[in-house]
């Protein structure tokens, strides 16, 4: 497990096993295969996006009664859906501390958001 009830995670990157998991599904797949990312929190899915084997991936959040609809994404009933989460890099918490509220590691062309109250 990579979280659970009392076992935060040390690391947003993929546990080796579950990656070495994913190498051994893509192989013997037929067709490209769909990954269902089941986490409580922001995973890095840089290898993910990466690998050839990869068809499509599915963030289904953190697992519960109220994922009952991934069924039916996969199976296209119902062929939309959003992020909750802005997702980054592993490299990424290495650059800017998590307490940084524009989480911006340099400059950016874009402004920081201001709230108006």
């Amino acid at each position: 497990w990579t979280e659970r009830e009392d076992h935060d995670r040390s690391t947003i990157a993929f546990p080796k096993s579950q990656l070495e998991l994913l190498d051994k599904v893509a192989k013997v797949a037929k067709n490209p295969i769909v990954v269902v990312v089941q986490s409580g929190g922001t995973m890095d899915l840089t290898p993910i996006l990466q690998h050839a084997g990869v068809g499509a991936i599915l963030y289904a959040g953190q697992p519960s009664v109220a994922v009952l609809g991934v069924g039916d994404i996969i199976f296209g009933e119902s062929p939309s859906g959003r992020m909750i989460q802005t997702t980054y890099p592993e490299s990424y918490i290495h650059q800017i501390s998590m307490f940084e509220m524009s989480l911006r590691p340099g400059r950016s062309k874009y402004p920081p958001y201001n709230s108006p109250g």
